[in-house]
């Protein structure tokens, strides 16, 4: 009965291990998992923030300064958006936001594209006006150079009439 009473207290205690060594198993491989799920989750969430700060922090910036600088006259100005593909290949919320982030970006990209006209347009309008300022100009110098050889002329004429006026008057 004493080989039986240790025996079974040695099974047991064997048995106690053996299910500690698997429940730590499985706890580690549960680990392992949640770990590798945090990630896939984590991941695109992850890409989608650090575009979103990238383009808060450096294209909408450039973007306010181009603007500013066409404000300010400068119409050789220009404004190019670099598109950030974003790995988000999940379904549901994460892929409808990362599909959301997109579109986005590809109305970021129509913006900056129609500044791109306006300011093109702009640069046009302001060479047209320009080269008739310069036709102008060259017009009112042309007039001043007439009315410069008509004040001649008509100084001439009236030293010419004055000298016949006095020429009558000496034969009178």
């Amino acid at each position: 009965l004493i080989v039986a009473t240790d025996r079974i207290g040695e099974d047991y205690r064997q048995s106690f291990v053996t299910t500690l060594l698997f429940c730590l198993m499985l706890t580690v491989l549960a680990l392992l998992v949640m770990y590798f799920l945090a990630r896939q989750i984590a991941s695109p969430i992850t890409s989608l923030a650090l575009a979103a700060e990238q383009i808060a922090k450096e294209d909408m910036i450039a973007f306010a300064t181009e603007v500013s600088q066409v404000a300010q006259g400068d119409l050789t100005r220009r404004i190019e958006v670099v598109r950030r593909e974003i790995k988000a290949d999940a379904g549901g919320e994460v892929g409808r936001m990362a599909a959301s982030f997109g579109l986005m970006q590809d109305k970021l990209a129509e913006v900056a594209e129609a500044f791109n006209k306006m300011s093109g347009g702009l640069r046009q309008i302001v060479l047209q006006v320009q080269q008739a300022s310069d036709e102008v100009a060259a017009g009112s110098d042309a007039v001043a150079q007439a009315s410069t050889r008509a004040v001649r002329t008509s100084e001439s004429t009236v030293s010419a009439v004055e000298t016949i006026t006095s020429t009558i008057h000496e034969m009178n």
